[in-house]
């Protein structure tokens, strides 16, 4: 709890509990992208192990 008072400090009311509907409406509110959350791996030669591997099943 000690680490989402430090972002979140609004998310707690006077008593220090924990508000998970503040916590949820912040998260709901956020601007967050995750469609360009990630990784990829590319290589030369990816398709055709892809290929190979699926024709020696």
């Amino acid at each position: 709890m000690e680490k989402l008072k430090q972002p979140f400090p609004h998310c707690f009311d006077k008593n220090g509990e924990f508000d998970f509907a503040k916590f949820k409406e912040e998260l709901d509110s956020s601007n967050i992208n995750i469609a360009i959350e990630g990784y990829s791996l590319f290589w030369l030669g990816k398709s055709y192990a892809g290929v190979s591997a699926s024709d020696s099943l």
